[in-house]
Parts: C-alpha cells; sequence; structure tokens
C-alpha cells in the first residue's frame, strides 16, 4: 500500500512538471512577432532550466524536454492548419488533427533529446549545467535547421529581432549567434536565483552571470555603434516598384481576370513617379493571374525599355511532365532573359517527401492527398539574377528565405535580395509577420538590401542593416515605389565563414565541458580508492 502511494505521489509530481514545463513553452513562443514579450522567454527558459536540472532520470529528462517542445511549437505554429481550415476543408479536413498535434509533437523531439544529452552531463553543478545548456540547445537548433529538409521556424535568436541595435552582431555570427545572446538571460536568472535561495556568492556562478550580462550588453552596443555609423545608402536613379495586390483566395477565372486588370492599373508607369525604375516587382506565382492577353498588357503599359517585370510563377514542361515554382525576368518586349527555380520546396505543401516509400504502406491516405495539390520539382540552387548588372540579385521563394546559406551564391555575390512570397494562406496570423521578420534578418547577415514582395503582405524595403526603409502592411493592397538600396561596400563577416565560427566555438566549449567532467570523475574515483 505505501509502494502503491508512493507511485501515485511521485507520478502527480511528475505530471506536475510535464503541465509546468508545456506552460512555459506556451509562453516563450510568444517572445516572438507580432507580440514581441522577450521578457516570457526568459520566464519560460528559466523555468526549463530548472526543471531539467532537478529532473531524476532520462526518461524525466526527456519529457520535459518533450513538453516543453509541444507548448513551444503548438503556440508558435497554430497558423499551419489554416489553410486546412479555410481552403482545402471538404477535401484535406482530416489533415487537421495531423497539423496541429502531429508536427508540433515531432518537432519537440529534438527538445526530448535535448534534454537526455543534458542529463547525462548534469554533475549537479549549475555552472557547468548552464554552460551545457547553452550549447546543447543551439546545436541542436542548428540540427533541427538541416536534417531532414531543416525547418528553422522560431529559433530562439529571432526572438531579439524588434530591436535593430541587438540584431546586428548577426553579420558576425548570424542567427544562431543571436540565440547565444537571448539564452544567456534566461541563465543569468537560473544562476541568481541559486545564489539567492542558498545565500551564498559562489565565484562560478558570479563569473558566469558576469560573462553572460557583458555578452548581452557588449552586444546592444555594437549594435548602436554599427547603426549610428552605417547611413542609409540608396541609389541616386534606380527605383524598384513593389505590387503587393492582396489577393487572398483561391480564384475562378473569371475573378483572375478582374484582379488581372487590377494590377495592371498598380504596376501602370507613372511618368513622375517612375523615373529611374528598374525593376516592376509581382509576388509569388504573380504571372498565374495573367493570360496571355492580360501579360501583353502589363508589360506595355508598365514595363520601361530599360527596366524589367520580374515576377513568381509556375513553368511547366509538359513533355516531361514536370512543373517548377520559378521568378520570371521579363524586359520590355516580353522575352524572358533570367530565371530561377525554387530549390528548398515546402514538405507535403510542394512535394511529399518519401512519396515512393510512403506509398507502400499508406497508398490510399497519399493518393487522395496528391490528388488536391500540385507537385513541383526542385531547382538547381541559389542563383544570381542578371548577373554582372549594377542590382545583379538573388532570388528566394518564400520559405527559401529562412536558410540563410541557401539564399545566396557565395562564389558570385549578388547586390541585393529578392523574396517573393505569398502569405495569404495564413491570414492574420503570427505566420506573415515571423516570416518577414526571419527574411529580413538576411539582410543583416549578408550586408545586401532586401527586398520583399508578398500577394497579401508583409511587403517591404530593408537596408542592409535590417532597417524597414518602406512598408506594406499585412492585408492592405499598394505600392511601393523607392530607390534601391545599396549593399555594403565590404562583405560581412557571416558571409565569408557562415555558421561554422559559432558551430565551432559551441563545441569547442561543450568538449571542454565533457573534459572537465571525465577528469572530475576520475578524480573522485582515484579519491574513493
Amino acid at each position: 500500500m505505501k509502494n502503491l502511494k508512493k507511485i501515485i505521489f511521485s507520478n502527480k509530481i511528475l505530471l506536475s512538471k510535464l503541465a509546468i514545463a508545456f506552460a512555459s513553452g506556451v509562453g516563450g513562443a510568444f517572445a516572438f512577432a507580432p507580440h514581441y514579450l522577450f521578457s516570457l522567454l526568459i520566464l519560460s527558459f528559466f523555468i526549463l532550466l530548472r526543471l531539467l536540472f532537478h529532473a531524476k532520470s532520462y526518461k524525466e529528462s526527456f519529457l520535459i524536454g518533450w513538453f516543453f517542445g509541444c507548448g513551444y511549437f503548438f503556440a508558435g505554429l497554430y497558423w499551419i492548419v489554416y489553410p486546412l481550415i479555410f481552403y482545402f476543408l471538404d477535401s484535406l479536413w482530416w489533415l487537421i488533427p495531423f497539423a496541429v498535434i502531429l508536427i508540433p509533437c515531432v518537432l519537440a523531439v529534438y527538445h526530448g533529446v535535448c534534454g537526455i544529452v543534458l542529463h547525462k552531463l548534469n554533475s549537479g553543478n549549475k555552472v557547468i549545467f548552464s554552460l551545457s545548456f547553452l550549447c546543447i540547445w543551439i546545436l541542436f537548433e542548428v540540427l533541427r535547421n538541416k536534417l531532414f529538409t531543416g525547418f528553422p521556424w522560431l529559433i530562439t535568436g529571432y526572438s531579439l529581432i524588434k530591436w535593430p541595435e541587438s540584431i546586428q552582431i548577426a553579420s558576425l555570427v548570424g542567427v544562431f549567434g543571436l540565440s547565444l545572446i537571448a539564452l544567456s538571460t534566461p541563465i543569468i536568472c537560473f544562476l541568481l536565483t541559486d545564489i539567492w535561495i542558498n545565500r551564498k556568492c559562489r565565484k562560478g556562478h558570479v563569473v558566469l552571470c558576469v560573462i553572460c550580462a557583458m555578452i548581452f550588453c557588449v552586444n546592444f552596443l555594437y549594435g548602436w555603434e554599427r547603426l549610428s555609423s552605417g547611413e542609409i545608402r540608396l541609389s541616386s536613379h534606380s527605383k524598384i516598384k513593389i505590387i503587393q495586390p492582396n489577393i487572398s483566395t483561391l480564384l475562378s477565372k473569371e475573378t483572375m481576370d478582374e484582379n488581372a486588370e487590377e494590377i495592371i492599373q498598380l504596376a501602370k508607369v507613372n511618368s513622375v513617379e517612375d523615373y529611374g525604375l528598374l525593376y516592376i516587382l509581382l509576388p509569388e506565382g504573380g504571372l498565374n493571374y495573367f493570360s496571355k492577353t492580360n501579360l501583353i498588357k502589363l508589360i506595355q503599359s508598365s514595363v520601361p525599355d530599360q527596366a524589367y517585370l520580374i515576377s513568381g510563377g509556375d513553368r511547366v514542361d509538359y513533355s516531361k511532365r514536370l512543373a517548377w515554382n520559378s521568378v520570371f525576368v521579363i524586359d520590355h518586349t516580353g522575352r524572358v532573359v533570367d530565371l530561377y527555380d525554387k530549390t528548398h520546396l515546402v514538405p507535403f505543401g510542394e512535394y511529399i517527401p518519401l512519396k515512393e516509400e510512403l506509398s507502400a504502406t499508406f497508398n490510399a491516405v497519399v493518393s487522395t492527398f496528391s490528388n488536391n495539390f500540385f507537385e513541383f520539382s526542385r531547382g538547381a540552387g541559389a542563383h544570381t539574377t542578371l548577373s554582372g548588372t549594377k542590382f545583379s540579385f538573388s532570388p528566394s521563394i518564400c520559405y527559401e528565405s529562412l536558410f540563410s546559406r541557401d539564399v545566396i551564391d557565395t562564389k558570385n555575390s549578388p547586390q541585393l535580395l529578392i523574396n517573393f512570397t505569398t502569405d495569404k494562406w495564413y491570414k492574420n496570423s503570427s505566420g506573415p509577420y515571423q516570416h518577414f521578420d526571419m527574411s529580413r534578418l538576411r539582410a543583416v547577415e549578408f550586408g545586401l538590401p532586401l527586398i520583399r514582395v508578398s500577394s497579401t503582405g508583409i511587403s517591404g524595403v530593408i537596408d542592409p542593416y535590417g532597417r524597414v526603409l518602406a512598408k506594406i502592411s499585412l492585408n492592405k493592397k499598394g505600392i511601393i515605389s523607392n530607390y534601391i538600396p545599396l549593399a555594403l561596400q565590404s562583405k560581412t563577416f557571416y558571409t565569408n565563414y557562415g555558421d561554422t565560427p559559432i558551430i565551432l566555438l559551441l563545441s569547442g566549449i561543450l568538449l571542454l565541458v565533457y573534459l572537465f567532467l571525465q577528469c572530475k570523475a576520475i578524480k573522485n574515483v582515484k579519491s574513493t580508492d
């Protein structure tokens, strides 16, 4: 009877811990756009640190990390289900539970495994544990960015993007370096709480707190100095024109023609406002709204001799039964002078991964799913479009802008980044706001201006320091006519070296922690003998 009571009591404690972990994960998701509640990220990770440090087994550590991840991704990715609810409810309603539950649960496995590794390195020393947590958590974010096509949404570094000063160091260390800075704050709270509880000021605690505080403060000082000396530099004569048509529904033939006429009117050249016009931009899939007749009308009314119409659209090779999600560069005569095919496709959105393997087991499900969307082929990789011209650019389509090293060809660097997207599927959720922020960080990393053109928003012009120079809000129809921002005069450190330095730094710290623990274990064995 006593054993039964003990089991029930221990299970209640575990369930309480898991509930707190889940709630903490939910709170952490509110640190990102459009809420930017960074204080909740500090609180949520502080609670996670406490729970993981006091975990009694590998199983408990995994479950705490996994439940935290479930809450984190459930609250941060709720909008993934919107296309199924608002556009495909009749045919794909049965996928809703998978989108709501399965995706967060699968992604949370990264956090669960992170908990297991932390338990392995937990020697009871809070300083060592804090360093281990910092390194392991960010390295698992790197893995999440790479494995199984990658999914870099809700990387903790993006929680700092509200403050332009706080993200300038991304030009050196990228988004994972920002994660290190963001996570230094809950570590300070974790160690200071231990000092307060034990009423003992330990040297190691104080040293690591000071180091973390210095990292956080120096980052802001570096960003402030960089922005103070970084003037906004614009081309004196070359303009870019962004068309945000605010087309938010699936269209019939009739409504497509009506919208095409509206876009033609929006894009029409105004001799005063459009002086020096170089690029007219339409969003991802923009050309799909046009019949051949309407496309000719668009080119004739909006593309001057020296300018280009640049738009997303579907490219189909009927003879090979292949299709690509592409960007077309069209001159004033209607000739396609360059194009780019999307490389990083969205799993289950643009293609079915492991289609053959899945079909063998789930043939009926895969067939039903396949019949409800158009599957695309993968492009050749990052491509500098109009290479050799003053404003050569690197196009990215929608989801691709999240993958830092995939957006440019570093051997043939462009002068401009242009992201073509359509976030119409996600309505007024947090998804489009977060997508805009994540794309924006690419400008800081590479020291290149970013132009973003979206069907329903958010479109904008961003300088190489991540400052938004012009913007069309979500679910608004509008035009931006702006002189093209100039790239930084030299390549950033991140352009040259990417994520390698921060990965090596974290791996090195983790190796030192492991060696320290091994030496300590050997010393303890010898003292026992």
